[in-house]
């Protein structure tokens, strides 16, 4: 393997008003050192100070805009409009990606040619960047994830450009699912592959939208299920297939190794919940 053998890495960043955080997200993949990069910023208007932060790393971009937009899906539509990458993925502007993560994607893809989509492990941290709790996911499974639970953390996604293409990109109308609708697509076309190696981090703080939006969250997840699940959700078996699912997904973390035992009550909580509902 050589460098020039590497493939090309499309990240993008889509921001607004993470000034606080931006330039960590920026730092975390400029100092990658990985030699055929592509890294785009899509900023929506922030009047937060974030332009002159993304200004200040200009010559690592191959573009930025700061420019009001429909929202989040619309930045990373808009960013992967201009990535010309054979390998996607993007980076919110809170999260962060682990040292050596992007060199040991582009190993991964250089050397898997039928894998069209690999995630990784990652952790979640705080405010300052403090390690909260290492997260090790389970291998993929379509159902689990269609039925029960996405098992693909976001920031640790990275996938083809030909399946992101194939698949039609990223849905406007979902402001905070779209990366569960984009993978459950894709996953329908193309390989999915977990590494268990921790490849990002995953920032919770009490305004990001994972802390604020679960209830929109959870209404769109119903919209995306019933437009590929065979049992729909509005349906009397729904509940029952659901907790099916959960109860193999345990199975299988329980066989692979990776549940604290935080995530073991969770699930349990899932599943006596899917059976009463």
């Amino acid at each position: 393997m050589t460098v020039a053998n590497l493939p090309r890495i499309s990240v993008v960043t889509p921001s607004y008003q993470q000034a606080e955080y931006l330039a960590n997200t920026i730092e975390s993949v400029i100092s990658q050192g990985y030699p055929n990069l592509e890294y785009i910023i899509i900023d929506g208007g922030s009047t937060d100070g974030s332009i002159e932060i993304i200004r200040k790393y200009s010559r690592h971009l191959a573009y930025f805009v700061s420019e009001r937009d429909e929202g989040q899906a619309h930045a990373i539509i808009n960013g992967f409009a201009r990535a010309s990458g054979n390998v996607c993925a993007w980076l919110n502007s809170d999260d962060t990606y682990e040292p050596g993560a992007l060199l040991r994607v582009g190993e991964f893809f250089l050397q898997q040619p039928d894998v069209g989509f690999l995630y990784g492990d990652y952790n979640l941290i705080d405010e300052s960047g403090r390690v909260l709790e290492h997260k090790k996911q389970p291998s993929f499974d379509l159902s689990i994830a269609k039925y029960a639970y996405m098992t693909i953390p976001q920031p640790a996604a990275f996938w083809r450009a030909n399946a992101y293409r194939a698949v039609g990109g990223v849905k406007m109308e979902f402001k905070f699912s779209m990366d569960y609708d984009l993978f459950l697509r894709m996953a329908q076309i193309t390989k999915v592959q977990h590494v268990a190696v921790r490849l990002a981090n995953f920032r919770v703080h009490g305004r990001s939208k994972t802390a604020t939006a679960q209830s929109t969250y959870r209404e769109e997840v119903h919209m995306i299920r019933m437009s590929c699940c065979e049992v729909k959700p509005s349906s009397a078996l729904f509940k029952f297939v659901k907790a099916y699912y959960i109860v193999k997904l345990l199975g299988r973390c329980f066989i692979e190794g990776c549940l604290a035992e935080k995530l073991i009550n969770q699930i349990r909580r899932r599943v006596r919940l899917a059976i009463r509902s």
